[in-house]
């Protein structure tokens, strides 16, 4: 299964870059919208994406660098839906349905599609506010890949709520934001080997993960360390 990564604070030769994580998954499944819908739709096109081609969207957290691009995509592709956790709050759900998305609540997990699912609400936290948050698990032969937009809650919170969606098979990967920019190297190291010790493979830090931490998980991973920005394409 093919991932596009079309929204990160890097950007590859021709594709923008602005704050934030987005990502198309399987051609039709949006993941997140960055913060600016100009920079979403012509990282799109450099792709040779069209709004046509999505299906529907998946929110991970309501914060503008994550849904920004929501608000011109709905502009421009009626009637999508927007599939998000149901503690957003009433503006958000408000302002998606003014422009004629369907809301789709997912207070626990959720198939999107076959081999698509959503993790359903984990609990987080942000400068001493609740921020609610879901992430995206793509299902394949070889095992389970977690997406991640913020991971607020925390990274290994967040794989821990994955894993019982489907018990059978190994959570291989996470990808994605996943906030230590702002840890201290120590909590940025336990998290990290936290993830190894776990039985993760392969890792593909965003946005808001830091270069700190961004180093740390190099070194750790060595070759399974993914290097992403927008323009990267990811094939599971």
């Amino acid at each position: 299964m093919e991932i596009l990564i079309l929204y990160d604070n890097q950007a590859k030769k021709g594709f923008q870059s602005g704050w934030g994580f987005s990502c198309l998954v399987d051609g039709r499944i949006l993941f997140d919208t960055g913060e600016s819908w100009e920079a979403l739709q012509a990282n799109m096109r450099r792709f040779g994406i069209g709004p046509e081609t999505i299906e529907s969207v998946v929110i991970s957290h309501n914060h503008w660098d994550h849904t920004g691009g929501l608000w011109g995509l709905l502009e421009v592709r009626r009637n999508l839906p927007v599939c998000v956790c149901s503690g957003f709050g009433t503006d958000f759900f408000e302002k998606t349905e003014s422009l004629s998305g369907r809301i789709v609540e997912a207070e626990s997990f959720n198939t999107m599609y076959q081999n698509v699912k959503v993790t359903g609400q984990v609990d987080g936290f942000y400068r001493n506010a609740p921020m609610p948050e879901q992430a995206l698990l793509v299902c394949t032969p070889d095992g389970l890949h977690l997406i991640a937009g913020c991971s607020h809650p925390g990274i290994l919170r967040m794989a821990e709520k994955a894993r019982p969606i489907d018990p059978e098979r190994p959570l291989v990967s996470v990808w994605g934001g996943f906030h230590m920019k702002e840890m201290d190297e120590r909590s940025i190291r336990a998290t990290i080997f936290g993830l190894k010790v776990s039985g993760i493979r392969r890792v593909g830090p965003t946005h808001c993960t830091g270069e700190t931490a961004k180093k740390i998980f190099r070194k750790i991973f060595g070759p399974d360390f993914v290097r992403l920005a927008a323009g990267t394409r990811i094939e599971l």
